[in-house]
């Protein structure tokens, strides 16, 4: 195992020796992900530009700041990816509010230090200190993102779709009140309905499975409505102009 002298940045992922190549290129892959998404400021879409160092004869992977990176944005970034990271070992993860794309990337790249013989030793090196990153973090995640309770009711939001895994599109609806996206399941009847609203505020209604810190995980859609949008509420000076109204 690597020492603090042997790390070559500030932020850097330690991997196992004798791994196999194809979980070394996905451990490389995952990491990025990981830092790009843990590191990124809550509420903005700025990414952050980082630079590979490889030390050399070592399972090393070290990140630096870009010369386009200011000092206070490295250090917050820093402090960000060690937060969630410890709270990711230690199970914590609803205390520290990860957004789902976090977990995932977290989740797949703790599934890469299980290996035939047993675990694959991989530690993440914030400021020169390590912390310990293997299987448990995976097993922590499935259990508190797995849904434990339902309920019928409505959500609202934008409804979007993605592009998963295996190469199929799956419809998600955002609202602000909630951190991450919620998966909808619509009824093949419903699909032409739910796409002709795309980027568009719609309610749904329909049953929906809540995780264990009371947040929806998904809807199983039966109703969808169309909301308006911004651009159709009133502004300020029509609701005046109607309270006057209504006050004559």
């Amino acid at each position: 195992m690597a020492t603090a002298d042997d790390i070559p940045s500030d932020l850097a992922l330690e991997i196992g020796e004798d791994i196999d190549p194809r979980k070394f290129v996905a451990s490389v892959r995952e990491f990025f992900a990981y830092v790009e998404s843990a590191a990124t400021t809550p509420g903005t879409t700025s990414k952050l530009d980082w630079r590979v160092k490889v030390r050399d004869g070592s399972s090393i992977l070290a990140l630096v700041p870009a010369p386009t990176m200011l000092r206070s944005e490295a250090l917050a970034a820093y402090a960000r990816v060690e937060a969630a990271t410890k709270a990711l070992v230690s199970g914590d993860t609803s205390a520290a509010r990860l957004d789902d794309a976090t977990l995932e990337h977290a989740r797949k790249l703790s599934e890469l230090t299980i290996g035939k013989l047993g675990s694959i030793p991989m530690r993440v090196w914030v400021h020169r200190k390590p912390i310990l990153f293997g299987p448990t973090v995976a097993d922590f995640i499935r259990e508190e993102t797995k849904p434990t309770y339902q309920d019928f009711g409505s959500i609202e939001g934008t409804l979007n779709a993605i592009q998963d895994g295996s190469g199929g599109l799956q419809l998600r609806i955002r609202d602000p009140l909630w951190q991450r996206a919620v998966k909808c399941f619509v009824p093949e009847g419903m699909l032409a309905d739910a796409m002709r609203h795309f980027r568009e505020r719609v309610e749904l209604s329909g049953e929906i499975y809540y995780r264990k810190d009371d947040t929806p995980e998904s809807i199983r859609v039966a109703r969808l409505e169309m909301l308006p949008s911004d651009d159709d509420l009133p502004d300020l000076r029509d609701m005046r102009g109607m309270l006057a109204s209504g006050s004559a």
